[in-house]
């Protein structure tokens, strides 16, 4: 309840919330991990600097390649922050894509 809380007070609905935790907590694989990845995102997602990876690879920053990933497996933009959040910058382009990956297959086998 504590978490749902503070994705309360950063700004998210209820039901948000809720399929935020839903959708992270098996991932998480512990209430530390879970915690650090729901205060990441609350403040994730604004002024990061751009890294040159990211612009090699057509995007303008960490931010806008996120979004990018969430638009193109059609997972939550909240959910893909707070992935990236938990596993690290160094995973975007390998943990982060399997996550992201595996979210859409489970999603896709209970439509």
């Amino acid at each position: 309840m504590i978490l749902f809380d503070k994705l309360i007070k950063g700004g998210y609905y209820p039901d948000e919330a809720h399929r935020i935790l839903d959708t992270l907590a098996p991932i998480a694989r512990s209430q530390t991990k879970l915690e650090a990845a729901i205060d990441g995102l609350i403040g994730a997602g604004t002024g990061e600097q751009p890294s040159q990876v990211y612009k090699e690879k057509g995007f303008d920053s960490r931010h806008d390649y996120l979004l990018n990933l969430s638009e193109e497996y059609a997972v939550d933009k909240d959910v893909v922050f707070t992935l990236a959040n938990m596993l690290g910058e160094n995973e975007d382009f390998d943990g982060l894509i399997n996550s992201v990956e595996d979210i859409q297959e489970y999603r896709g086998a209970f439509e």
